[in-house]
């Protein structure tokens, strides 16, 4: 996820847990000298910030969740090679792997490799990127949060409910369908964060 949203001014009390011990101190956030934001509109910043980065995580969590599968369906392919008849299996995998590579590389920028290069102007920038670079300027803007902010959030909130969409199809349409391959020759299924974990014998 991101780094965060800046919190409001205010009086905080920070703890901190070591095993059974737990010690807290009080801490103050006093507003920028430089910013005139009335209680009401610094209010407005966190929660527009906040919502920002809860999107952002979600995204992370979600790219995540499909890299697993992917590289999860790559091992199960390959095992599938001794099969008696794995071609039905290794076309779902290689459907269910150009899936999520097209999310993926909308959600993520994982070509970014060198921080302060020149990746950002070679590559395109990511759907998370942008929620990130909004949540940043929110987080950064002195003034009211400004209408075109507005705008972009909900334009950002709308395309991250088309992405969510594709990636529960591929949870529970594309694995399910791959897991019935793979139980037919006796292989292991893909797990998902949604699968049951298997209880724990005393």
């Amino acid at each position: 996820g991101g780094a965060g949203y800046l919190m409001p001014s205010g009086r905080y009390t920070v703890r901190l847990t070591l095993g059974a011990e737990t010690l807290t101190q009080p801490l103050v956030i006093m507003p920028d000298p430089r910013d005139l934001l009335s209680e009401g509109e610094e209010q407005q910043h966190v929660i527009l910030a906040k919502s920002l980065t809860s999107m952002l995580n979600d995204v992370h969590r979600a790219a995540n969740e499909i890299r697993s599968i992917r590289e999860q369906a790559s091992a199960l392919s390959a095992r599938a090679g001794g099969s008696t008849d794995p071609r039905a299996l290794i076309a779902a995998v290689h459907s269910l792997t150009a899936k999520i590579d097209s999310i993926n590389e909308r959600l993520v920028q994982e070509k970014f490799k060198v921080p302060r290069s020149q990746d950002h102007l070679n590559f395109r920038s990511s759907f998370g990127s942008q929620i990130n670079y909004l949540q940043g300027a929110v987080d950064a803007g002195f003034g009211p949060v400004t209408r075109g902010e507005r705008d972009r959030a909900a334009e950002l909130d709308s395309e991250w409910v088309m992405w969510r969409v594709k990636v529960d199809e591929l949870l529970s349409r594309d694995v399910p369908a791959l897991n019935t391959l793979a139980k037919q020759l006796a292989l292991p299924m893909i797990r998902t964060s949604e699968t049951p974990r298997p209880a724990v014998q005393p």
